[in-house]
């Protein structure tokens, strides 16, 4: 079941080395779309990246479909996967020619924002499913029809391989991004958060306890910057309730995952209300970071100092 990537062994070496693959990719596409001193990207590196994503999805997705179904098609079907990532450098040059290079994306579009998170966040999805279903999470067959797919996605929700690669996203960003700490710090924590969350289906005291400990620490200093009135302006306050709405989304799905009948369903509402949670604070911040510099620093204006005039 799931808990065997809890297990440390030499058998679970191929697993890490394909998802520090996967945070590599990931990590070149964000660096990439987000300089670290700023900057709107081009619409090129937009597409580029795009692209990454989506042919990192569809390969990963047919090697899923393999291991639920091995055979000579799903074989078939795996190499002709991984032939979409050859295809990136093309759609990149046609861009280029199409003079996409010389122009910059829309920073106030959600679309863009929108399309990268759900690409990243689909990636790490189908990396969890196909990792579990390996792992014998589910077996051949019991994904076929409804119920046996709600079941198996549950399951894929729950693994380590889908929750620790997100993880690992976001605080990479949020350490690699310029932000104000007023604004990273509730990210971080809303980050954090889910790091617990695959001890659901082993130990659910240590995901109660991880994820109660980053939410209380985060709420706290939430409450004391607003106690202290320093919420420095409509951005942060937006996004410190979008935070604290996460927070009770996530307590929301860990209640349901205690007190459901059908641990898998209890289980499958869990792991959809995370995936919620973390696909919205990724789009969230790369809205965010697509906003020129200058703009992002007047979340945290240097104060200005009167003085009296000289008599």
């Amino acid at each position: 079941m799931s808990d065997v990537a809890f297990h440390l062994s030499p058998a679970l070496l191929p697993y890490a080395v394909g998802a520090a693959a996967m945070l590599a990719l990931n990590a070149f596409v964000l660096l990439m779309l987000f300089p670290r001193m700023g900057g709107v990207p081009r619409l090129s590196r937009a597409i580029l990246g795009l692209s990454v994503l989506v042919g990192s999805a569809t390969f990963t997705g047919t090697f899923l479909d393999a291991a639920v179904s091995p055979g000579f098609d799903s074989a078939t079907a795996v190499l002709f996967g991984s032939q979409t990532m050859m295809m990136v450098p093309f759609i990149w040059a046609t861009s280029l020619f199409l003079r996409a290079g010389r122009r910059r994306i829309d920073p106030r579009w959600w679309g863009w924002p929108i399309l990268l998170s759900g690409a990243m966040t689909a990636n790490e999805v189908l990396m969890g499913a196909a990792f579990s279903a390996v792992q014998g999470a589910f077996p051949a067959g019991s994904w076929l029809g409804l119920q046996g797919g709600l079941g198996a996605l549950g399951w894929s929700l729950a693994s380590p391989w889908f929750y620790w690669p997100m993880v690992g996203n976001m605080l990479l960003l949020l350490g690699w991004a310029h932000l104000p700490w007023a604004e990273r710090l509730p990210l971080v924590g809303l980050a954090l958060a889910p790091a617990t969350a695959p001890w659901i289906t082993v130990d659910p005291w240590v995901t109660a306890i991880g994820m109660g400990s980053a939410m209380a620490v985060t709420t706290i200093y939430i409450a004391a910057r607003l106690a202290g009135s320093r919420i420095s302006g409509i951005w942060e306050l937006r996004l410190v309730l979008g935070v604290v709405l996460g927070f009770a989304l996530m307590a929301l799905g860990g209640g349901l995952a205690a007190l459901y009948p059908i641990p898998s369903q209890g289980i499958l509402a869990f792991g959809l209300l995370n995936l919620v949670v973390m696909g919205g604070e990724l789009s969230l911040l790369a809205r965010r970071l697509f906003q020129p510099l200058d703009v992002r620093r007047e979340a945290s204006p240097t104060p200005t100092v009167l003085k009296s005039p000289v008599p």
